[in-house]
């Protein structure tokens, strides 16, 4: 288990995309101990890099310990699209 799955407690669990945890803005936001809106407003910010899929917003483990560290997002990876 790793420790993103240990700080949701298990219960939410990530979708996988290509053998790629996706974790919904939900589970980023308690990860992150933030509100949704708060995670909404960071996205589009760019202080943290989201893609939508199926219309909602989804963060890879990646792009998270990126926001952690206070490293600034890689821009290629970002998505043009606004958080609603």
């Amino acid at each position: 288990m790793n420790s993103t799955t240990e700080y949701l407690g298990g219960i939410n669990m990530p979708i996988t995309v290509l053998g790629e945890p996706l974790y919904s803005l939900k589970e980023t936001a308690a990860m992150l101990e933030i509100t949704p809106r708060t995670m909404h407003s960071y996205v589009a910010q760019g202080k943290i890099i989201g893609q939508k899929i199926g219309g909602a917003w989804r963060f890879t483990e990646a792009s998270i310990k990126e926001y952690i560290s206070g490293k600034p997002p890689a821009q290629e990876a970002q998505d043009t699209g606004h958080a609603h």
